[in-house]
Formats: structure tokens, sequence, C-alpha cells
């Protein structure tokens, strides 16, 4: 559900390749176009490594596999996903996502 994941997400986020955007912008790649009709599927395929940085963040690396179904067509791959993590309260915000094919 999009608003739920939503939610872990700071205000300004370092997402992909983009840069610094709004959270707004976040949900639109988490939810819009065809995503809403295709079937996904993806899994932790291997070890998460947390590294705590030295500005008190914390840096989430992990594999994952994908399978991604939209009527006839299929992809499948691997990716190293990467979250960075700011303590914002009692709470972790997601602050930055970037990942590379595996």
């Amino acid at each position: 559900h999009v608003g739920a994941e939503l939610e872990f997400f700071a205000e300004q986020v370092h997402y992909y390749n983009d840069g610094m955007v709004r959270r707004q912008n976040v949900k639109c790649g988490l939810g819009g176009g065809d995503r809403q009709r295709q079937r996904r599927r993806v899994w932790l395929w291997g070890a998460v490594e947390v590294t705590v940085q030295p500005d008190s963040r914390n840096r989430v690396t992990f594999p994952l596999r994908y399978e991604v179904r939209n009527g006839s067509r299929h992809a499948s791959g691997k990716v190293r996903k990467t979250l960075l993590l700011e303590v914002r309260g009692d709470d972790l915000e997601i602050v930055g996502v970037d990942e590379a094919k595996a």
C-alpha cells in the first residue's frame, strides 16, 4: 500500500538519480502509471548490511530479486538496494534511496 510505505520517507529525500525530491514525488514513483496494472514480486536474496555513518545516519544495503508481469510481458532480475536512514525523534526516516543492478 503506497500510503503506508510513504510514511517512512522524510519530507526531502535523495531519490535514485533524481537528486533531492519532496515526499510527494516519491509517492508518484511508488504507485504511479503502469505499476497499478503490474503484478510485482520482490524478495530478499541475501544478507542485510547496516553501516553507521559518521553523521549518525545508518546505511542499509540488501540484495533483492524481483519479477514483474504486465499481461504477456515479463521481467526479472537482481538489484542491490541502499536506504539511508536518519534518526528523527524516536523514529527512523528514509532520507536516501538508491539501487544498482546486481
